[in-house]
């Protein structure tokens, strides 16, 4: 007899950030924003001897092996040898959009799977697996309890303690977030070497940040001072700044702009990317006051 599991996971989009080492584990410091879209996973398992689990999406077979060993290390904690089955992802943005769906994908995993099989850990041990995958694999930057919480929110990184060292703010209910993509064999720039590149100036007073306005001022600072070694993106920067977005920024990985407008704004946003991108390469979205939930 098989059990089912069913969870989403929103995307992420980095506002300001730089990635931490505290007592030889890394962390997310800054603030970045849940998508009301992003990666759900159905698991159909039962408890096996061993791990043994096929990445499905649209019918197609995946390689996923940071998933795997997340998998592995959870069962571990909750004292399962294995487990065999089915994860069946569905992918709400496109592959190649910069906006953590990795880590989206790897937590929809861990939460379905936690549901299907009723496992008697909790949520925080889930969570420290998934962080810690993400460094170990490099498919993201430490971004997992955020997207488990939703909505605006900002990391402050005194000691990496979950929930105590996040805060989530409260965002105008009108917002949307427009961004335009590359596709997947193209890039806009090429980005840094992340072990070189260092913000410690944008996040000094971090511990002050708490208001969306904070957000956004910290968030344009960030923004001049990574757009500025990319002389190639300034462009279309400073193109979607001439249209008075709330804010506006670029991808870390060198694939995607954005621009933070009001909803009744999304659309002379969205025409101005359509001088850069193909349409499929343009979406805009909600903020997801939610994040990761469990559907039983």
């Amino acid at each position: 007899m098989s059990f089912v599991g069913r969870a989403f996971t929103p995307a992420f989009l980095p506002l300001f950030f730089d990635v931490k080492s505290i007592s030889n584990r890394f962390y997310y410091i800054g603030a970045g924003l849940n998508l009301y879209r992003g990666v759900s996973c159905t698991a159909k398992v039962k408890p096996f001897s061993c791990v043994k689990l096929n990445f499905l999406f649209g019918g197609k077979e995946l390689n996923l092996p940071w998933i795997e060993e997340a998998v592995k290390r959870m069962l571990s904690i909750a004292g399962f040898n294995g487990v065999q089955g089915t994860l069946d992802f569905n992918f709400e943005v496109p592959l190649n959009f910069d906006l953590s769906l990795p880590t989206a994908a790897l937590v929809s995993a861990l939460a379905a799977l936690h549901s299907a099989l009723k496992l008697n850990i909790p949520a925080k041990a889930v969570i420290d697996v998934a962080q810690e995958i993400e460094f170990n694999f490099k498919i993201g930057f430490g971004t997992a309890f955020l997207q488990s919480i939703g909505g605006l929110v900002v990391a402050k990184g005194s000691g990496g303690n979950l929930p105590q060292d996040f805060l989530k703010v409260n965002y105008p209910k009108d917002i949307r977030i427009v961004v335009g993509s590359v596709s997947s064999i193209e890039m806009l720039f090429y980005p840094h070497v992340w072990d070189n590149f260092h913000l410690s100036e944008v996040l000094d007073d971090i511990s002050s940040v708490n208001s969306f306005d904070s957000i956004v001022l910290k968030t344009k600072l960030f923004v001049e001072k990574f757009a500025t070694d990319f002389k190639s993106i300034n462009s279309i920067v400073e193109g979607l700044r001439r249209l008075n977005p709330i804010v506006c920024g670029l991808s870390l990985n060198g694939k995607l702009v954005y621009a933070i407008c009001m909803k009744d704004e999304i659309i002379k946003f969205a025409d101005f990317l359509l001088d850069f991108f193909p349409c499929e390469g343009i979406m805009a979205f909600e903020v997801d006051p939610v994040g990761t939930r469990v559907y039983l």
